[in-house]
């Protein structure tokens, strides 16, 4: 052991770490570059360059989507190093979330049972209930069907208790694919009216070390054309709420970048809506925060339901940076930065570097 308490074989498991970072940059880069290249040759007329654009991509690893996203052809320096790549947030979880958090968030079923208090639907899992069961429930509701270990909305569909269902079918479907069932919750009037077709979740993030937690972004995720998916990912919008007060004082956004005053399907404005019940959710993922340690940052999708009452939808531990990179009045590297030195001694500044000497070294507990 040295001087500093490294043993030789947490230093070996820490140069593969770094090994391993090297060279899923190396790669990210690659793929960038070959995509950016493509399509800046088959436009006639572009948006900045591909020389601009090159220099992006190898000090923040921003993909081309991103840099019409955030509009970074047009931004300052400053205002440049102000945003986080995708690619920078994954580095600094692939260092600070622990594979046993990942685990915890990965699997739904854990999630709904572990943050059970503000869990009020109805669910199973179809390999692990009886066809019995799962008739009385797709039978008398609503339902979602999703993959156990599901993202981004891949794989979900809905069915409506009134459908002309082959339930023997669809039990052996749901089972062979590890699907999750779950009963329909509905947002209050306020929320839905957006766009009745999806949810309209709530996503909140935090940082959080157990004593304390921190929002440090926060956005209203609607779906688009009739879809039942809100997350961008899916083809949604989202608007960003201001944490400290819950109102929604911009215009909504999509996954390119593109503004709407209102919503493209039901011309609903944006701005000046309050989130009804604002201090529950805050209070909500406050205290959920703190039920799994080691869990420094945390993506939580809430619904506001017609009674008031906060529904926890999913919760993850590893979640998109999109939508919080747009929440207002603060340059988002920053924040997140001194949040770190407040809440968890993480630098922002260090966070993203190969060699930092915060780089967790992984036990085999």
């Amino acid at each position: 052991m040295n001087k500093n308490g490294l043993t030789i074989n947490s230093l070996k498991q820490y140069l593969l770490l770094v090994h391993r970072e090297s060279k899923i940059r190396k790669n990210e880069r690659k793929r960038f570059l070959s995509d950016a290249e493509k399509k800046f040759k088959e436009l006639d007329s572009h948006l900045g360059s591909l020389k601009d654009y090159k220099r992006l991509l190898y000090k923040h690893r921003f993909s081309y989507d991103e840099y019409l996203r955030y509009k970074l052809y047009s931004l300052s320096r400053r205002e440049r190093n102000a945003i986080l790549s995708t690619c920078e947030m994954n580095s600094i979880y692939r260092k600070f979330v622990h594979d046993k958090v990942r685990k915890v968030f990965v699997d739904k079923t854990t999630c709904l049972v572990l943050f059970n208090k503000w869990v009020r639907r109805k669910w199973c899992l179809a390999k692990e209930t009886s066809y019995e069961d799962f008739v009385t429930l797709v039978s008398s509701k609503d339902c979602i069907v999703k993959p156990i270990n599901g993202e981004c909305g891949k794989g979900i569909f809905k069915i409506k208790k009134e459908d002309n269902i082959d339930y023997a079918a669809l039990y052996e479907t749901c089972k062979a694919n590890d699907m999750l069932i779950e009963e329909c919750v509905y947002a209050c009037e306020e929320i839905e009216r957006f766009h009745p077709s999806s949810l309209n979740t709530i996503r909140v993030v935090t940082m959080s070390n157990q004593d304390k937690c921190a929002i440090i972004g926060a956005a209203l995720r609607m779906g688009v054309g009739g879809s039942i998916i809100d997350n961008i990912g899916g083809g949604g919008v989202f608007v960003p709420v201001e944490v400290g007060t819950g109102v929604i004082r911009q215009n909504a956004i999509d996954s390119y970048g593109n503004e709407y005053e209102a919503h493209p399907d039901t011309s609903r404005l944006f701005k000046g809506t309050q989130i009804p019940h604002w201090s529950k959710v805050v209070e909500c993922v406050t205290e959920a925060s703190k039920l799994v340690d080691g869990a420094l940052f945390t993506g939580w999708d809430i619904c506001i339901l017609p009674s008031g009452e906060v529904e926890l939808i999913e919760a993850n531990s590893a979640p998109d940076i999109i939508a919080i990179q747009f929440v207002p009045n603060y340059e988002k590297k920053f924040l997140i930065r001194e949040t770190g030195i407040e809440m968890t001694g993480l630098n922002l500044l260090r966070l993203t570097s190969i060699w930092s000497k915060s780089y967790r070294i992984r036990d085999n507990n």
